[in-house]
């Protein structure tokens, strides 16, 4: 798990980025992004992120999971392929919990 990284001047950032979301009614998700080396992210930080932006539109692919697993689908350590951006926007906006992929 990585290490905690939100704080108090994120949340208060990240609170003005909901409420601006609220008030021009954006359909939004916040996606937490995998990375090749597999680091879940951190409890905590997820945590913070849910409890501002709700559970339903926080969507986690972090950590080890069939995206992770296999490096064909990155550049590079950090940086995955376009057909893997579209397989994390498809699954956050889905309205079936089968097609989500994430944590």
């Amino acid at each position: 798990e990585g290490k905690e990284k939100i704080n108090e001047e994120h949340i208060g950032m990240l609170t003005e980025i909901k409420d601006v979301f609220e008030k021009n009614n954006t359909e939004y998700r916040v996606i937490i992004t995998p990375i090749y080396d597999q680091i879940a992210y951190n409890r905590h930080d997820k945590s913070i992120l849910q409890n501002i932006f709700g559970e339903d539109y926080v969507f986690d692919f972090s950590g080890i999971n069939e995206i992770t697993q296999e490096m064909s689908n990155y550049y590079d350590t950090f940086h995955f392929k376009q057909y893997i951006g579209k397989r994390l926007l498809d699954s956050a906006y889905s309205e079936s919990p089968a097609m989500r992929i994430c944590n």
